[in-house]
């Protein structure tokens, strides 16, 4: 759901930007949910799409990251 005022491509900029303050901190299972939360908010977010794959893969989960 979009706030007033704001779009989906905002939610998911602030949703990615989110995840990667959270990979930086070494929070794998809370980057992943932001990065699946950019992607809910934008399925075509590529940068999203890569680091959840990367994330996924970090986690040991190759068959998720390999579909993503």
């Amino acid at each position: 759901m979009t706030p007033v005022g704001g779009t989906a491509v905002d939610d998911a900029e602030r949703c990615f930007a989110e995840a990667l303050a959270q990979l930086e901190r070494g929070d794998l299972a809370a980057a992943e949910n932001g990065f699946r939360q950019a992607l809910a908010q934008l399925p075509d977010f590529t940068e999203a799409l890569a680091n959840l794959a990367w994330v996924l893969e970090r986690r040991g989960n190759v068959v998720a990251a390999e579909a993503a």
